[in-house]
């Protein structure tokens, strides 16, 4: 649980970074946006990685979370890029908090 909570919380940081990135029409050096993208990759890819598990293991009510997030973040149907930044932070946003309120229950 704790591997699916750390992945989260890093896609949430650069979700927020983009989201004010796009509020404030800035610009910044193509560096540090690759280093975002990667920074987005490796999150999801350590979500994908160890939710996998987690999904074996957890209760079904928190695995059903996980892949109610999985499919939010697998879709692309979004507009424009700060709506698919939106989607994507309420998604993780929401499964996040619920798995954090429960966390507890899931203690081994």
């Amino acid at each position: 649980m704790a591997d699916v909570l750390s992945a989260l919380r890093v896609m949430l940081r650069v979700l927020a970074i983009w989201e004010d990135l796009e509020l404030r029409g800035a610009d910044p050096a193509e560096d540090y946006k690759e280093g975002l993208f990667r920074r987005w990759a490796d999150a999801q890819a350590k979500f994908k990685e160890v939710s996998a598990v987690a999904i074996l293991i957890l209760p079904r009510e928190a695995a059903d979370r996980i892949e109610v997030l999985e499919q939010s973040l697998a879709n692309d149907d979004y507009d424009n890029w700060f709506e698919q930044i939106q989607g994507n932070s309420a998604a993780v946003t929401t499964a996040m908090t619920w798995l954090v309120d429960h966390a507890k229950e899931y203690r081994s």
